[in-house]
C-alpha cells in the first residue's frame, strides 16, 4: 500500500486550504442559524426620527402631529436650513415636515395638495414609508369629510381607523414548512459550491503530485501493477472525500440536531453523498488533463461559481431565466438541487420518490459519464506515451 501511504503524506500537505473552506463555510452556517433563531415571526413597522412644524395650529393640524408621533419619534429640529441639511445628512432626523398654514381650510374645500412641505433625503425606504402613511391619513381625512364631517372630526375618526393593528402573518413563498427547514435546506444547496471548490482546489492537486516525474517514476519502477495503483489512489481519494463529507454533515449535525436524522434530513444526506461521488469523477476528469497546480483555483472558481450561479445554488431556480434553466438542465448541480427542492417542497416542487430517484439517477449517471470519460483519457494517454 506505498502508493496509498504517498497519497495520504501529499493529502496532509493540502489539508490547510480544505479547513479553510470548510472552517469559512461552518462560520457562516452558524450565523445563518443565529439569525433565523432570532428572527421575530410578526411584522413590526419601522419608527422614524420625524421634525414636525405646525404653521396651522388647529385642531385638525393638532391630530396630524397626534398621527405621526403614535407612529413615529418626534424631534425638534434647528431652523436654519444648513443645519436641517446636516440633521438630514447625519440620520439625527429621517423626516423634515412642515405643516402649511391653511391645511385645515384647504382640506375643507376639498383640496389635499400643498397641505405640507417636506424636507428629506429622496427615494430612500424611510421616505416612501413615511409619504405612503401620509397620504393614507389625508386620503382618509378628505373622504371622512366629503362624507360630511368637519376636518376636526374627519381626523380623529381617520387617527382611530389608522390606529387600528392588524395582524400580519409571513407568508414563505419558497415553499412550505419551517423556518429551520429553510435554513436547512440552504445549508444542503450551499454545500455544492463548498464541495467543488474543496475537492477542486484539494483532490486536483494531490493527483497532480502524484504525476510529479520522481514520483511517478518510483510508482513506475516499482512491482506493482497498474490496476493496483489504480486501487490505491482511488481508495486514497475516496477516503479524503468521505473525510470532508463526515466534517460537514457532522456540522450540519451540530446545527440542526435532530431534524438530521428524520426523512428529509436523511433523504438530503444520501443527495449530498450521490453528489459528492459526482465532484470526486470531475477532479478525477479535470486530474487526467494534467493541468498546471496554478489553472487549478481558476478551474474550481469557474466551475464552482458558473454551476452555483447557473442550476439555482445562490440564485433561486424559480426566478432564473429559461436559457440559464435549460444549460443548467445538462449539469449535475442543477439536479442536485433540484433533488434538496424536492426533498424540502420548496420553489414549488412536490416530493414524491420517483421525483427524487430521478435526481439521484441522473447525478450517477453524471458520475458513471466522467469515469468512463477519465479511463478512456487515461488510456490513450498511456498507449501514447508508450
Amino acid at each position: 500500500m506505498k502508493i496509498f501511504e504517498t497519497f495520504m503524506k501529499i493529502m496532509r500537505k493540502h489539508l490547510k486550504l480544505s479547513l479553510i473552506y470548510i472552517s469559512v463555510f461552518m462560520v457562516v452556517g452558524i450565523m445563518m442559524t443565529k439569525s433565523s433563531s432570532d428572527s421575530e415571526d410578526g411584522y413590526k413597522a419601522r419608527r422614524l426620527r420625524v421634525s414636525v412644524t405646525d404653521l396651522d395650529d388647529t385642531e385638525a393640524s393638532r391630530a396630524v402631529v397626534d398621527f405621526i408621533a403614535k407612529n413615529h419619534d418626534i424631534v425638534k429640529v434647528s431652523d436654519d436650513m444648513n443645519k436641517q441639511l446636516d440633521s438630514l445628512y447625519y440620520s439625527k432626523t429621517h423626516i423634515i415636515l412642515t405643516i402649511e398654514n391653511g391645511y385645515s381650510e384647504k382640506l375643507e374645500h376639498g383640496e389635499t395638495t400643498g397641505l405640507f412641505n417636506e424636507l428629506s433625503v429622496p427615494g430612500t425606504n424611510m421616505t416612501q414609508l413615511f409619504d405612503s402613511q401620509l397620504n393614507r391619513y389625508i386620503g382618509l381625512v378628505s373622504a371622512t369629510i366629503a362624507g360630511g364631517n368637519t376636518p376636526a372630526e374627519a381626523s380623529a375618526k381617520a387617527s382611530e381607523v389608522l390606529s387600528q393593528e392588524i395582524e400580519t402573518v409571513m407568508l414563505n413563498d419558497s415553499g412550505k414548512g419551517s423556518e429551520k427547514e429553510d435554513v436547512q435546506n440552504h445549508y444542503f444547496l450551499y454545500l455544492a459550491y463548498i464541495f467543488i471548490s474543496v475537492l477542486i482546489n484539494t483532490l486536483c492537486q494531490i493527483h497532480l503530485s502524484l504525476k510529479n516525474k520522481d514520483i511517478n517514476n518510483r510508482i513506475n519502477c516499482s512491482g506493482v501493477s497498474s490496476y493496483s495503483q489504480l486501487l490505491q489512489v482511488m481508495l486514497g481519494t475516496f477516503v479524503f472525500v468521505i473525510g470532508v463529507y463526515v466534517l460537514l454533515i457532522g456540522a450540519g449535525v451540530v446545527l440542526f440536531g435532530g431534524s438530521m436524522f428524520t426523512e428529509k434530513g436523511m433523504l438530503s444526506m444520501l443527495n449530498a453523498f450521490v453528489f459528492i461521488i459526482v465532484v470526486m469523477m470531475i477532479c478525477l476528469f479535470i486530474s487526467s488533463f494534467s493541468p498546471s497546480m496554478d489553472v487549478i483555483s481558476l478551474i474550481a472558481n469557474v466551475i464552482g461559481l458558473g454551476m452555483s450561479f447557473l442550476c439555482g445554488v445562490f440564485v433561486p431556480q424559480q426566478y432564473l431565466g429559461d436559457v440559464a434553466l435549460s444549460i443548467g438542465k445538462f449539469l449535475p448541480v442543477y439536479w442536485y438541487v433540484k433533488g434538496c427542492n424536492t426533498v424540502m417542497e420548496k420553489e414549488g416542487e412536490i416530493f414524491s420518490v420517483s421525483g427524487f430517484l430521478i435526481c439521484i439517477g441522473v447525478q450517477i449517471a453524471f458520475a458513471a459519464a466522467f469515469f468512463c470519460l477519465t479511463m478512456l483519457i487515461s488510456k490513450n494517454r498511456r498507449q501514447t506515451e508508450s
